[in-house]
């Protein structure tokens, strides 16, 4: 915390480097909450800086499982980003490599302009995805009803007579009990 002169010394890291990093670049930033802090994940867009949110209050712990969720995400064309959860802002959150946001070439580059095929996966519950999902199930349905047609045209005559009038019966029992027999009658007549 304070070097040999009394003064106070930048704490880059808390006096060891980010645990992500190649070890060639260490935290720029005094703002780093001590160890237990708990930070926000963004997962943010290369293609044009656009970012949306992954986590909120996790730990350093976490960032591996938020880096994947990201990558998931924008099918890895996409960089997690964090910032602590108190005192932060999107202005100064950084990778885990330790670079600023802000040295991106495309930093907020999605506030001035639109740049076209720069998307993530949609989210499931978005209309463009449930639309989706609803083809793909209407194709499966098309293609089970298509195999059961097949399988029918395949099957000989013969045997389809014989499902269609013994399997379209009512279901009858094969044991008949004789009248007058009570299932608990005891063995003993007497």
């Amino acid at each position: 915390m304070f070097n040999a002169t009394g003064s106070r010394a930048p704490q880059h890291g808390y006096g060891r480097s980010n645990p992500y990093s190649s070890g060639a670049q260490r935290y720029e930033y005094d703002w780093l909450p001590e160890d237990g802090g708990t930070y926000r994940t963004m997962c943010v867009r290369l293609c044009d800086g656009f970012y949306f949110p992954i986590s909120f209050g996790v730990r350093r712990e976490s960032f591996y499982r938020d880096n994947r969720a990201c990558m998931k995400r924008c099918d890895g064309k996409a960089r997690l980003f964090y910032y602590p959860s108190s005192g932060g802002s999107i202005e100064k959150m950084i990778d885990l490599s330790g670079r600023s946001y802000r040295t991106l070439p495309n930093a907020f580059r999605y506030r001035k302009s639109l740049v076209s095929g720069c998307t993530c996966r949609a989210a499931p519950w978005s209309a463009e995805a449930k639309a989706r999902h609803l083809d793909y199930a209407a194709q499966e349905a098309e293609r089970a009803i298509e195999a059961s047609q097949t399988k029918k045209r395949d099957v000989d005559p013969a045997v389809a007579l014989y499902e269609e009038r013994v399997l379209s019966r009512p279901r009858q029992s094969y044991r008949q009990r004789p009248p007058g027999f009570r299932r608990w009658q005891s063995r003993r007549a007497g």
